[in-house]
């Protein structure tokens, strides 16, 4: 079920590209849906901007048509299939992008029928059916960061802003085939449309990363489609416009002004400004439930760095020396013995960029090799 987070960044990473891609959402802004996200936080001028954005695999909108084009999955209601922390600096010169697994084990707060306790833990996705502002709360309190914007974007929108900006160009380095996502590429370098670029950052069971190597090719995608945004002609911005609307909700705060000041500050920005990771973690074993499991060493530093409006330090995309596979080995699997309650078997951690922001492993054969997306 694992369906879009490239489009999920689109409408914040837009405000990034230029003015003119500014001036484009001042023109979309105030047609699209509007959430309460519960968002107590506003940064003031000069201030850094973190905003929260989520992929939704609600279908709602979806046509049959575009469906069959969705690989073979059922979707039933609606949940956070995918979800980007974006961090854009005081000076508007530099982002970070941080990926946080649906899995995750994190502390979601409120009041629940027959519990005493503030909160429970569970999984992020799960925070979601409690609706925009229960996902932003826990997000908070997970990462210490105040969130300042909303932004969840649908799945046919994806599809249809990638025909609409003429397609990506893909490098890959051996035939990829995924049945269950519907990915079928040959090896070599290609222009896919929406709906096989869609496969390939949705695809997870031919990946023995599972979704931290999803996640990077999302983060790849959403990179180029950064720079292929900068080349799309005014004169598709209607068509753009068209499909976004019925595709995209944002929080009632984010308005055309703070969106147009953003666009006209990051004007300098480029994709190597940007850096992209998944968070540091792994999986486990708690009970009998499998989660995604932070590493508080590790992930201490990047909310640490964040906070500070600093660079993420190498160290915590690294990771310590032999925590993260190389570019050619594949993520294994070893017990660990812990205590009960707490996890009883972890994976190697979830691995790090290793070449460009827009580059991601794939597994060929044995060996784990670069594939490039590029606008």
């Amino acid at each position: 079920m694992k369906r879009k987070l490239l489009i999920a960044g689109l409408a914040v990473l837009m405000a990034a590209v230029a003015v003119r891609v500014g001036v484009f959402l001042v023109r979309v802004l105030p047609s699209l849906h509007r959430v309460d996200a519960g968002i107590s936080h506003s940064a003031a001028a000069g201030e850094p901007i973190n905003i929260l954005v989520t992929g939704s695999d609600s279908r709602a909108a979806v046509s049959e048509e575009q469906s069959d084009t969705f690989g073979k999955g059922k979707v039933s209601g609606t949940r956070a299939d995918s979800i980007l922390l974006v961090h854009y600096s005081s000076a508007r010169h530099a982002a970070v992008l941080v990926s946080l697994p649906r899995d995750l084990r994190v502390a979601i707060p409120g009041t629940w029928p027959g519990r005493p306790k503030t909160e429970v833990y569970g999984k992020l996705d799960s925070a979601f059916n409690g609706g925009p502002a229960l996902l932003v709360k826990t997000v908070e309190r997970f990462t210490g960061l105040p969130i300042d914007h909303f932004v969840s974007i649908d799945l046919a929108g994806f599809q249809k802003v990638i025909d609409t900006a003429g397609g990506l160009t893909v490098d890959a380095p051996c035939a990829l085939k995924d049945k269950v996502a519907g990915l079928d590429l040959k090896a070599g370098t290609q222009r896919v449309n929406g709906s096989q670029a869609l496969a390939l950052v949705r695809a997870r069971h031919f990946d023995p990363q599972g979704d931290f190597g999803r996640q990077a090719r999302q983060r790849a995608l959403l990179i180029a489609l950064f720079e292929r945004l900068k080349k799309v002609p005014t004169t598709r911005w209607d068509r753009l416009v068209s499909d976004l609307r019925p595709a995209v909700a944002v929080d009632k705060d984010l308005s055309s002004r703070k969106i147009l000041g953003m666009a006209r500050s990051a004007k300098g920005m480029k994709s190597k400004d940007v850096q992209t990771l998944s968070l540091p973690s792994k999986t486990g074993m708690i009970g009998r439930i499998s989660y995604v499991l932070e590493i508080p060493e590790r992930t201490k530093l990047l909310w640490e760095a964040i906070a500070a409006d600093q660079p993420v330090p190498q160290e915590v995309i690294s990771g310590a020396p032999g925590a993260v596979p190389t570019p050619t080995a594949r993520p294994t699997v070893s017990p660990s013995p812990s205590p009960s309650g707490s996890p009883s078997a972890v994976a190697s951690a979830s691995p790090a960029p290793t070449f460009g922001p827009n580059t991601a492993m794939v597994p060929c054969g044995r060996e784990m090799k670069p594939l490039t997306i590029r606008p």
